[in-house]
């Protein structure tokens, strides 16, 4: 008997011809998946940087805002310390006038350092209160 399919080589049993066939058909599934996947991933990084910048814009916007009224804030109040540095040294020398303006703001300071020093510490103690410690049993009541 004589092989009349022009494409297969003489050696070649249809066994192995179905086997490349095979594997050939399974590349292509293979890349088809991979073009698939690829897409989905680019459409979930997109879908997440639109999200984040959603979910950033408007606290950033509100940092920004912040961040610029501190600055005019810190400026004016150098203004007003010069104004009353001078206020003070037409009855005291300009030196002491400084001394006790930069005493009076340091001061101040100093107390809402402590102020926040006291909320921060009693707001952690309220958490460890509420959340169990690490490797702690949890009571049964």
């Amino acid at each position: 008997m004589e092989n009349t399919n022009q494409s297969a080589t003489p050696n070649e049993t249809p066994t192995s011809r179905f086997g490349g066939v095979a594997r050939g058909g399974a590349d292509l599934f293979r890349r088809a998946f991979s073009v698939a996947a690829q897409e989905e991933m680019n459409q979930i990084g997109e879908n997440l940087r639109e999200e984040t910048v959603e979910r950033i814009t408007p606290m950033a916007r509100s940092t920004g805002m912040m961040l610029a009224g501190g600055a005019i804030a810190a400026y004016g109040t150098i203004y007003v310390v010069n104004g009353i540095v001078r206020a003070l040294s037409t009855r005291m020398p300009a030196w002491l006038a400084s001394l006790l303006t930069g005493t009076v703001i340091a001061l101040g300071g100093l107390a809402l350092l402590e102020s926040g020093r006291r909320q921060l510490s009693s707001s952690d103690s309220q958490t460890t209160a509420d959340e169990p410690a690490v490797g702690a049993q949890p009571q049964v009541q």
